[in-house]
């Protein structure tokens, strides 16, 4: 399976395992950000693993950045450039198959995929339009894509060769 940084940014969250009765999370997993409100439990983002985390533990994660990691394939997962992915926690990998109550909101493809591909590039996170794209949704994002493109490559983060 991978799980690949391709490029981090700063923004780490220090994650728990709290819900006990698991085994431990290898650095390099996708998990949800689970979030209790009262006594509502909402999840809206997703983190990556800087390391190994045992039950109950706590580590730093990224909730930034541009990750590889595996992926759906087969039909309807043709991914293109911006389409938004969500993490399969059913599965641990990532679709563009929304709606799903395993699937959680992970950010927008970074590059496209053909539907046999078993692994694929993810923005973690990555906000529409400062929103997080919920379930189920299918913004028009590619001019907003186009534009974080364009920060990521004079920034130095993003670069393509020819």
């Amino acid at each position: 399976m991978a799980q690949n940084l391709v490029r981090g940014w700063s923004d780490t969250i220090l994650y728990t395992n709290d819900l006990g009765g698991h085994a431990a999370w290898s650095a390099g997993k996708m998990r949800p950000i689970q979030s209790a409100v009262g006594a509502a439990t909402t999840v809206s983002e997703v983190c990556v693993l800087k390391s190994s985390c045992a039950d109950l533990a706590t580590v730093p994660a990224w909730v930034r950045g541009m990750f590889s990691y595996t992926a759906k394939a087969g039909a309807g997962e043709v991914w293109t450039v911006g389409v938004p992915l969500f993490y399969d926690t059913a599965t641990d990998s990532l679709t563009q198959v929304s709606g799903v109550a395993t699937c959680v909101f992970a950010g927008v493809a970074a590059e496209a995929k053909a539907n046999a591909t078993t692994t694929g590039t993810v923005i973690l996170n990555w906000k529409v339009q400062g929103i997080a794209v919920p379930k189920g949704a299918n913004p028009p994002i590619a001019a907003d894509f186009a534009l974080l493109i364009d920060s990521l490559v004079a920034s130095g983060y993003l670069k393509f060769s020819t």
